[in-house]
């Protein structure tokens, strides 16, 4: 007669066999942060990871009405598991990255004219309050203002000279914080510690751009005006102030306003300025190369560089300016379907694009759509999950979607040998 006994080897075998699907899968989850505009002070909007292929889900969503503005700037970043956000109501609030609960609030006075987007560094966050100088009644000057991460408690607030939505994102790089301000606009250096004002540089009138910083320096690009200057990237020293001009004699000799440079691989600074897009060589001080490129907020990883229009995603080669590939939706270009100017959100496996209602992840080579996400807005990320904030709709957190249940496959599994065991016990007993 055949051995019918209980066969433990049998009962594990399945559970040993499905332990592969259950085995971790190291993903994004090492970016822990994402401090200012672009995810660094560098404001590539690039992240060095692979994104969930699968797509994102709704995590929670919180409805804030937030700083309006069309210029660069993250009005989500995050640190050590806080979302810190500012309010149109003139409130800092941090909130739960993982919950979306919050953990503390500041409301400040109601006769500041408004307040910028936050910036956090090493537990401390930064963010300037819009106020008018030199004018009667009861608007205060504008301020930058300094809190600790964990609590919300003030460290300081340091009045400066600015007109009414003076003061752009900080930047908090070599013990110093840079931000716009002057009363005919120009960029602030502070002591990060005591909000010591270092130094002052004038530029021109506009205040909604950011900083860039490395290591070394401070840079900024003031465009040209009409006495005749042209545009120039200064490159700053951060404790004192004291710049290095890169001309721009090609630039055009009009009034405008300071923009933001995005810093590249191989010591090079990107500007998109009016009437072109410009590389600049920090190493010998002078332009690599400009191309006749329209576009505006932009990303970037080594040697790729994404933006978009209202033609859809372009991808343009770092090395010359030689656009490589476009994209567009032709179903979306007939339905009407516009694309917002923010910054791509841009990673090994993704470029992620906003139209007026959603974003879309366009695969990296592939070029198709791998999935949508029903929100629109700015980008953030850290922990894996993806944060989109909109000026009307508050901050919406995406998880990715899990993969298939391999815990129930293998309760069932287990359950259905165990009751084939049973079987064979009870034959061999009767």
């Amino acid at each position: 007669m055949k051995d019918l006994r209980f066969d433990w080897l049998a009962l594990f075998a399945p559970l040993c066999a499905l332990t592969v699907f259950i085995t971790p899968v190291v993903r994004a989850n090492d970016f822990e942060s994402w401090p200012t505009y672009g995810g660094n002070n560098a404001h590539t909007g690039y992240v060095p990871v692979d994104l969930d292929t699968r797509g994102y889900r709704l995590d929670w969503h919180r409805d804030f009405l937030l700083p309006q503005t069309q210029q660069p700037g993250s009005p989500a970043v995050i640190e050590n598991g806080r979302v810190f956000v500012t309010t149109r109501d003139i409130g800092l609030e941090a909130i739960s990255l993982d919950t979306g609960t919050t953990l503390w609030r500041n409301q400040f006075e109601f006769n500041y004219r408004g307040i910028g987007f936050p910036s956090v560094y090493e537990g401390t966050v930064y963010l300037n309050l819009f106020g008018h100088s030199s004018t009667s009644g009861n608007t205060p000057d504008p301020a930058l203002a300094s809190f600790d991460a964990t609590t919300g408690q003030e460290h300081y607030r340091v009045a400066h000279e600015g007109q009414s939505g003076s003061g752009g994102q900080p930047v908090v790089s070599n013990g110093g914080v840079f931000m716009s301000g002057g009363y005919f606009g120009g960029i602030d250096g502070y002591d990060a510690n005591t909000g010591t004002r270092l130094w002052f540089k004038a530029l021109g009138l506009h205040y909604n751009w950011v900083p860039s910083a490395d290591e070394n320096h401070v840079y900024v690009y003031n465009n040209g005006n009409y006495a005749g200057q042209r545009g120039e990237l200064l490159v700053m020293n951060p404790h004192t102030g004291s710049y290095t001009s890169i001309p721009d004699p090609q630039s055009p000799t009009i009034y405008d306003y300071p923009e933001t440079p995005v810093l590249g691989a191989n010591n090079r600074a990107y500007v998109s300025r009016v009437g072109a897009f410009v590389a600049f060589d920090l190493e010998n001080s002078r332009i690599d190369w400009q191309r006749d490129l329209r576009i505006s907020q932009f990303a970037i990883d080594e040697d790729r560089l994404y933006s978009v229009g209202n033609q859809g995603l372009i991808e343009v080669s770092l090395i010359d300016g030689a656009e490589l590939r476009s994209w567009n939706e032709e179903d979306l270009l007939l339905s009407g379907t516009s694309f917002e100017g923010y910054q791509p959100f841009l990673t090994n496996s993704h470029v992620l694009i906003m139209t007026a209602s959603e974003t879309l992840a366009i695969n990296r080579v592939s070029w198709d759509i791998d999935w949508r996400l029903p929100y629109s807005g700015r980008v953030s990320f850290a922990d894996n999950r993806l944060l989109i904030s909109n000026s009307s709709e508050g901050v919406a957190a995406f998880v990715p979607i899990p993969e298939p249940n391999t815990f129930s496959l293998l309760s069932f599994a287990v359950l259905a040998t165990f009751i084939y065991e049973i079987r064979r016990w009870s034959l061999w007993h009767y």
